[in-house]
């Protein structure tokens, strides 16, 4: 886990960093959006140690987005906190929870994240695409170093 989001989105923001600089491959400036999660700001049991490399997914953005602007990069740096969705990850999740005994059933678990959150449903994987077009595009030129939740009010 610490490989894949962290050292993953570490090496991907050195890479892109490479390409979008001045005189990168990919020519001047660009956008990276990096996936933490809204387990990055909640507490909920049974992931501590992936809340915990979310939330130093969430630290790479924002530190990536102030070393591009003080270095000229011109490369915006955003990342999104997405809600449970209900993909195999997200099912598994629900299944660990109720395996060892933290509710009674996966649906139980289930239930708690709907529960805890405002929009009472769980996120679907085209509310997670919409949003990183948003960050992609030039209707958020300005927004930079951010973390944008999608997860239906959970986090606040």
């Amino acid at each position: 886990m610490l490989d894949v989001n962290l050292l993953g989105t570490a090496l991907g923001l050195k890479h892109a960093f490479r390409a979008m600089r001045p005189g990168g491959a990919a020519g001047a400036g660009g956008v990276v959006i990096n996936v933490a999660s809204v387990a990055a700001t909640i507490a909920f049991p049974a992931i501590s140690v992936y809340s915990a490399t979310k939330s130093g997914v969430d630290r790479l953005t924002r530190v990536a987005a102030m070393e591009s602007g003080k270095l000229g990069y011109g490369v915006r740096v955003n990342c999104i906190y997405p809600g449970l969705v209900p993909t195999a990850m997200g099912i598994g999740l629900a299944n660990d929870c109720a395996r060892i005994g933290l509710f009674g059933s996966p649906e139980e678990a289930v239930g708690a994240v709907v529960e805890l959150t405002p929009s009472g449903r769980l996120g679907e994987v085209g509310d997670m695409a919409d949003a990183v077009v948003f960050l992609a595009s030039d209707a958020a030129r300005f927004i930079n170093g951010c973390g944008l939740p999608v997860d239906g009010g959970m986090g606040m």
